[in-house]
């Protein structure tokens, strides 16, 4: 633990020096960088063809989004989605009858608030993680993956609710 603050120090006390020791003068806005010493390339008319401007190197400044990122994103979000909808069929089946499960059960044995509550913080301590992490593009497929299992589990479960009577009160 001391090695860990004494190497966080170390590097904050180099960010902090860095920071003033710039290795570049500002420049005018349009103005290309040039090192000391060495100069520009002039283009003439015969080496740019009919123009004397010099050519300017092409820079890309956005990031095009590629069609396999987006076509795994919305998979991920319907993953997302299939999952919350399964869960709450689960629930809406379940309400009102007797639970199987006991730390779903109310203290009559019913499928109340408390199984709907316990229920909605499992979906969501599911749901959580994945949005903090939504930016890493390699956990997606996992994070999908894992979504449509639970869904499916709580589909099953609502299947099964289906077919279960009604508690008499």
């Amino acid at each position: 633990m001391r090695s860990l603050v004494s190497h966080s120090a170390a590097v904050l006390a180099l960010l902090g020096f860095a920071a003033f020791a710039s290795a570049q003068t500002g420049g005018r806005p349009g103005q290309l960088a040039n090192a000391s010493g060495i100069s520009q390339p002039s283009f003439s008319a015969d080496m740019a063809g009919a123009s004397s401007s010099p050519v300017l190197p092409k820079v890309e400044i956005a990031r095009i989004e590629d069609k396999s990122d987006t076509k795994g994103r919305r998979l991920w979000i319907a993953s997302i989605c299939m999952m919350v909808g399964a869960s709450a069929a689960d629930a809406a089946t379940s309400w009102g009858k007797y639970e199987g499960n006991s730390f779903l059960a109310s203290s009559d044995g019913r499928f109340g608030a408390k199984g709907l509550s316990i229920k909605a913080a499992i979906a969501g301590g599911g749901i959580v993680p994945q949005l903090l992490l939504r930016r890493h593009r390699n956990l997606w497929k996992p994070f999908t993956v894992a979504n449509f299992v639970e869904a499916g589990v709580f589909t099953g479960t609502s299947i099964h609710n289906i077919g279960v009577p009604a508690a008499r009160p």
